[in-house]
């Protein structure tokens, strides 16, 4: 079910501050395009990432959808993390899952 950008913000605040010290990796379709970076929504998400020293890794397109005689292509499938320099790399693989790039 769809969750309010701020709702999940929050949610995250809450996680982490029960987490401390702890490595942690969020996965999931967040709905916040990584590549609109001046979008007030991506910079609360990206706000509250470097509150707690997270790094969201993917770089690639997560979703091509047509939008009118239009496509948009965008990030907004993620992993985020506080444990980035464990990671040996982040991929988004070329099958589709639903209307999302795996």
């Amino acid at each position: 079910s769809y969750c309010s950008v701020d709702n999940f913000l929050d949610y995250i605040n809450y996680c982490m501050l029960k987490l401390p010290n702890k490595k942690v990796i969020w996965i999931g379709d967040i709905n916040i395009n990584q590549n609109d970076i001046s979008a007030s929504q991506y910079k609360k998400f990206d706000a509250v990432l470097k509150t707690y020293g997270m790094v969201q890794t993917v770089q690639d397109i997560t979703r091509i959808a047509k939008l009118g005689n239009k496509y948009t292509s965008t990030t907004i499938d993620v992993i985020f993390t506080n444990c980035y320099s464990e990671f040996d790399s982040t991929t988004v693989l070329p099958e589709k899952i639903g209307d999302h790039q795996a």
